[in-house]
């Protein structure tokens, strides 16, 4: 198929997706819930049939999730909040595979007050709309169902939801909603572990341990790709910080819309980004521009420099940001693979027994506490 073609097609699924939306919402915001009434809106606004269809961007954390997530927010007709953290949470609250309805609303209560959730600003009412009235409900259908109520508030055509570790369960989310699509960022390792030991909400200060926890998501990535090579679009940071409307304009033909010049508008106002968290992803909000590309040289020390380089290595080779011509640096004489369960058992002991991870579990749970949360670094 052409490009021409393709984007003509991208057009008009666009527009015609626009209007649907318009009157869906419409028709939610001006009546008064009840099942019936709820069925009768969604069959009439043809959104029943409908197969739900997000974007989720996932990446490695300080690798240009946010600021994707407020390009794309500023866009008309997508919408994307603030991260949720569903897994995660579902975990932490212990959700059941199946609700009935009975236990529908105490549950959505509990979820929609967890403190991301409450970011999103919706209650029991919105999401309720868009579950099946009087059938078993499991998790895909509850997050499905708060991502579009999220939608249908903001009004707009399109729901993307950035959360980043959300890539540890991609294939989840891609077997759970056939017809969803996920942006991947890749950033250069080494800037990514230099900007993850700057950040107030670090849970450690080992370049090493966030050295190995980027390959695991680069390859998580790499296989992403290869498995749903239809599904999943993989975007440098380098590119969307050095070229962002050719970038845009390729996110916009993977998702469906056509680039807006809003996107790149610094001055419009984006729901991505939370208050409370202003304080470490202002700059997403910013222009998009190359400054903050190669600061692993100037951010990190001289023995973070080689434990990072080292130990990133291969998979920077691999990722392309590394020359056929790189040399390993001097004094890489230990078998990283072997060495890792060893990394793990550190990092989880130090994590676990530290004072700030007990007071944030305390203050804001972000984890079920299990070992596989705390070394996901979650």
């Amino acid at each position: 198929m052409s490009m021409q073609l393709q984007a003509s097609l991208c057009v008009y699924s666009y527009g015609k997706a626009r209007r649907d939306t318009n009157e869906a919402s419409l028709l939610i915001q001006t009546a008064e819930y009840s099942p019936l009434k709820c069925y009768a809106m969604r069959k009439k606004a043809g959104v029943k049939n409908r197969l739900f269809a997000p974007v989720f961007i996932v990446g490695f954390p300080r690798s240009g999730t946010t600021m994707l997530a407020v390009l794309l927010d500023r866009h008309p007709d997508i919408a994307v909040g603030p991260e949720s953290h569903f897994f995660e949470l579902i975990k932490h609250l212990h959700l059941p595979d199946r609700l009935t309805p009975p236990e529908l609303d105490a549950w959505l209560t509990r979820i929609l007050a967890a403190p991301r959730m409450r970011d999103l600003e919706l209650s029991a009412d919105d999401v309720r709309l868009w579950l099946q009235p009087g059938s078993p409900v499991m998790p895909a259908n509850i997050f499905a169902a708060i991502l579009q109520a999220y939608r249908a508030k903001r009004g707009k055509a399109i729901i993307a939801e950035k959360t980043p570790q959300h890539l540890l369960e991609l294939n989840t989310l891609l077997h759970w909603y056939p017809q969803a699509k996920a942006i991947c960022m890749l950033r250069d390792g080494r800037d990514a572990v230099a900007s993850m030991l700057l950040v107030p909400w670090r849970s450690h200060s080992s370049a090493r341990l966030y050295a190995l926890q980027w390959i695991r998501y680069f390859k998580l990535i790499h296989a992403a790709q290869k498995n749903f090579p239809d599904r999943v679009l993989v975007i440098r940071y380098e590119d969307l910080a050095s070229q962002p409307q050719a970038q845009l304009q390729r996110i916009g033909l993977f998702m469906g819309v056509p680039f807006d010049p809003a996107q790149l508008d610094a001055t419009r106002q984006s729901a991505a980004v939370p208050q409370w968290e202003l304080a470490w992803k202002a700059a997403a909000e910013m222009a998009p521009d190359q400054d903050r590309m190669g600061l692993w040289q100037t951010r990190l020390s001289a023995g973070e420099k080689h434990i990072v380089n080292t130990t990133l290595h291969d998979s920077l080779h691999r990722a392309g940001y590394l020359t056929n011509g790189a040399a390993l640096p001097p004094g890489f004489n230990c078998n990283w693979m072997l060495a890792r369960g060893f990394f793990r058992k550190v990092y989880l002991k130090a994590i676990q027994q530290s004072k700030t991870y007990r007071q944030r579990e305390e203050q804001c749970p972000r984890s079920d506490g299990s070992e596989a949360a705390v070394v996901n670094g979650k």
